[in-house]
């Protein structure tokens, strides 16, 4: 009997110190990628089209289109669960298919609204609107009933803002093929109408699909327009790069792009402060001098055969046909190690042509090439000036001749168990789940090896390095609305890393939403690897989508969210960071708290010696006063 006293009221202290222990258990502890499962998801028959923070809560959620390409049903994600819940779901009144959804502030009052994006019988895409709210302080969300807008043709416009108001415009062709502007009116009953494109009238057609994006390419802070298009009926596609300039845009560039050429991805890849194209099929980089043109030299031009990366697999998966209309896949860029350099996903497919396994590519630096890696490096390299029609040969030779190195890309194979067991993937995607600072991955999956369609890999690899998520909002509202972000913003850092060398550069993705067309599945905010630093950002300028707004910071805390809103004008920013509390804080706590205790009973024990040695000195005098009188 007493024994069962005991051992009940020692289990019961147990569980109330548990209670009161500030230390919770970590829910991962391996040191490698580790599948999460489905995080509410585990029975959506569907695909995820779209990421954004529905809620302006700060955390990611996302928009899954179902497997008839009718309904748009949204997921939160939900901090204390740590899951997504159900929330609003949205249908077309019309028999038109979803093809894409762009998350975005299309009405200008601070709350994520939806482009929905629709193709018919007619081959025209259709244009509808549906506006958001949210109430509560992002308790629940609703969208309202889809507006439609001008019709255009079937290759998917581009979200931008124009004029540097702040408020999103459409960039697209009609239904006859013609470059029109769908210009944001500000007008809730008639939100869009069309109008001239704002380029001139050497602009081209627009491919379908194409790579789009804006992206600042002059480094000036406002974004500039890469345009993929198309050429006559031969199925080669070319290029158009268009700067920011006074009153609208100027070509800066034009050429041809390689055939067969697949989607294109754009980034820093080596914190030359140049972005890099990297399309696919030639898996390169091309360089993009401050005046908007291609540098396709060797130094700045890299051919990566998939031989030598890959050698086990027998190409990369470019275009989910599981999806109709296919959806070109690019290749996903993210810091997953937090180094300064973005790293690669991709979707291999294996010899057999069966297995499609999900590898994540480290971005390394690349080692002096052999002489025959160099000559072949040489002949790709002086086909591919051929064909653009841009470079200079002589350093093309004497790169090639010399094996100069440039960084290379080198696939995970530790701790990345979880990703190769998956071979039903078709499509994947970078995000931070649970705002914990680390890019973890979402798998879409064909639901052939166990029936899930949605999977999701956390990245608990240990990085002795530092982030920054880093937001620009589109000053709708002065706080708070937190999902509504400015299309196209621009960041560039400088960091001081442990050897005392300072380094700069652009930040990866290219800008903030880059692209919004066939489902391109960009977070709302930018995250920056920092490498290994023991000093806080020297500087960080962003740049919004205003040609007037930009702001520098300096002494930027690693490890943080910061939060930019400019005002409407850009004369203004207000400036908001968000610590992350670390698994560390309470030992850091406990360990102020034990050293203040402690520093505090020996200030304790000095006061007591000290009055006893001054009750000590009191009673000695007394006693020589009173021997004296004696």
């Amino acid at each position: 009997m007493r024994a069962s006293l005991v051992l009940a009221s020692a289990s019961l202290l147990a569980s109330s110190a548990s209670a009161f222990w500030p230390f919770s258990s970590k829910r991962f502890k391996a040191n490698e990628l580790i599948s999460a499962g489905g995080l509410g998801l585990e029975n959506v028959q569907g695909r995820v089209v779209a990421l954004g923070d529905l809620d302006g809560d700060q955390y990611v959620d996302i928009l899954v289109l179902s497997e008839d390409q009718r309904k748009v049903t949204a997921y939160l994600w939900q901090h204390d669960k740590f899951s997504y819940t159900q929330s609003v779901s949205l249908v077309l009144p019309s028999q038109r298919r979803i093809v894409n959804v762009v998350p975005a502030d299309l009405n200008y009052d601070g709350r994520l609204d939806l482009l929905l994006m629709s193709e018919g019988s007619d081959q025209t895409l259709g244009l509808d609107v549906s506006l958001g709210d949210v109430s509560q302080k992002g308790k629940s969300v609703n969208f309202g009933s889809p507006i439609s807008i001008p019709l255009s043709g079937l290759a998917q416009p581009i979200v931008l803002d124009s004029a540097g108001s702040m408020r999103l415009d459409l960039l697209g062709a009609d239904t006859s093929g013609k470059m029109q502007l769908w210009k944001n009116t500000g007008n809730a009953d008639s939100l869009y109408t069309v109008t001239d494109s704002p380029l001139s009238d050497r602009v081209c057609t627009l491919a379908d699909p194409h790579s789009s994006a804006v992206v600042d390419f002059n480094g000036d802070c406002v974004a500039d327009l890469f345009l993929t298009c198309r050429q006559g009926s031969t199925g080669t596609q070319s290029f158009q790069i268009w700067t920011r300039a006074e009153g609208g845009y100027k070509l800066a560039r034009e050429g041809v792009l390689p055939k067969g050429v697949g989607a294109v991805s754009f980034a820093d890849m080596g914190k030359y402060r140049l972005f890099d194209c990297l399309p696919i099929l030639i898996l390169g980089s091309c360089f993009v001098d401050r005046d908007g043109t291609l540098d396709l030299v060797f130094p700045g031009y890299s051919i990566l055969h998939l031989e030598d990366i890959l050698p086990k697999q027998s190409s990369l998966l470019l275009t989910d046909t599981s999806h109709t209309p296919p959806i070109p896949l690019p290749l996903r860029l993210g810091d997953a190690n937090l180094d300064g350099f973005p790293d690669i996903l991709a979707v291999t497919v294996g010899p057999a042509g069966v297995d499609r396994v999900p590898m994540l590519l480290y971005n390394v630096g690349g080692k002096k090439a052999s002489g025959s890696s160099a000559k072949r490096s040489f002949e790709d390299t002086m086909g591919v000036q051929a064909l653009f029609g841009h470079g200079n040969t002589t350093i093309g030779a004497s790169a090639a001749k010399a094996g100069t190195g440039r960084r290379t890309f080198k696939p995970v194979t530790s701790g990345t168990g979880a990703l190769g067991q998956i071979t039903d993937a078709r499509g994947l995607a970078f995000l931070d789940l649970d705002e914990d600072g680390t890019l973890d991955i979402l798998v879409q999956r064909t639901g052939a090896q166990t029936g899930s369609r949605i999977s999701f890999i956390q990245n608990n690899f240990f990085q002795d390095a530092f982030f920054l998520k880093a937001i620009v909002l589109n000053g709708a509202c002065p706080s708070g609305a937190f999902g509504a972000t400015n299309v196209g913003a621009s960041f560039k850092y400088t960091v001081l890393d442990t050897s005392g060398h300072r380094s700069a550069a652009f930040v990866d993705p290219a800008n903030q939403l880059p692209q919004t067309s066939y489902q391109s599945l960009h977070t709302p905010y930018t995250f920056i690897g920092l490498g290994r630093t023991n000093n806080y950002i020297e500087s960080l300028t962003a740049g919004s989508s205003s040609p007037q707004s930009a702001t520098t910071l300096e002494g930027v805390i690693p490890n943080s969210k910061l939060v930019l809103n400019p005002a409407n004008d850009g004369t203004e920013w207000r400036k908001e960071l968000f610590l992350r509390p670390g698994d560390w804080m309470w030992w850091v706590l406990l360990t102020l708290v034990g050293a203040t205790v402690a520093l505090c009973i020996v200030v304790f024990v000095l006061h007591i010696n000290e009055k006893r040695e001054d009750e000590k000195e009191r009673r000695m005098s007394l006693h020589h006063i009173n021997f004296d009188a004696l």
